[in-house]
């Protein structure tokens, strides 16, 4: 991972619990602190966006500080913080000495996405075929990239993408499957049976969106639009 904490103030320290005292004779071993934070930042990526790999850094400690070794480490994130990219991580100990402290993070995630195989000029459509499942490193949160074919079913290139280029929810429009009004052919599929009537949209929908069908009979139903307009729900 490049190194980006020349640039950063090595300790952002905000509102010490109290002074350090005297007895510094088993000060906190700040290599250790360290080899915990990035253990607990991996973990929480990890956890966070299934199917990754996280990188994580941890920014250096000014060595002049001097805090008594503590039994147990606490660990959080400023409220709202994600486990991605660059951030402040708090640090908190309770016994014997109650002190806390930020120190600075960065987070690199590696995971699958649908990469194009070759260029794809603004408003074509997309096809399975332009795309393959490669393990990139993320320049954004995950959830922004396309990860599967149907991600992109009846979808467009919004801009001219070029080959190798993987696809984020921004890289591609998707037309409408279903307008509000329009009378759609409502389908469910159960095991070895199919059964289809018709019904009047309530919300437009692009294909794989949900959509709400009012029935007939009144009843307010709800299924996936497809890319052939249809609405087709489980029973």
């Amino acid at each position: 991972m490049r190194a980006i904490f020349s640039l950063l103030c090595p300790l952002v320290l905000v509102g010490l619990v109290q002074t350090v005292r005297a007895d510094t004779s088993v000060p906190q071993d700040w290599g250790l602190a360290r080899q915990a934070a990035e253990r607990h930042l991996r973990e929480l990526a990890e956890r966070t966006y299934a199917g990754t790999q996280a990188m994580v850094e941890v920014g250096p400690v000014d060595p002049r500080l001097r805090m008594t070794r503590c039994a147990k480490l606490e660990f959080s994130l400023p409220p709202g913080s994600r486990p991605a990219g660059n951030g402040s991580l708090g640090v908190r100990c309770e016994s014997p000495e109650p002190w806390s402290l930020y120190l600075t993070y960065q987070i690199g995630l590696r995971g699958p996405a649908l990469v194009l195989k070759w260029p794809v000029a603004a408003r074509q459509a997309l096809r399975e075929q332009d795309v393959e499942t490669r393990a990139i490193v993320y320049e954004t949160t995950p959830d922004r990239y396309l990860r599967r074919g149907e991600s992109f079913e009846g979808a467009v290139a919004a801009r001219p993408l070029a080959a190798g280029q993987a696809l984020t929810v921004d890289s591609i429009q998707r037309r409408q499957a279903v307008r509000a009004g329009q009378r759609v052919k409502l389908i469910v599929v159960g095991s070895g049976f199919q059964v289809s009537q018709e019904g009047v949209a309530l919300n437009d929908a692009a294909a794989g969106d949900t959509v709400r069908v009012r029935a007939p009979n009144g009843r307010v139903l709800q299924g996936s639009a497809t890319a052939d307009g249809r609405v087709r729900m489980h029973p």
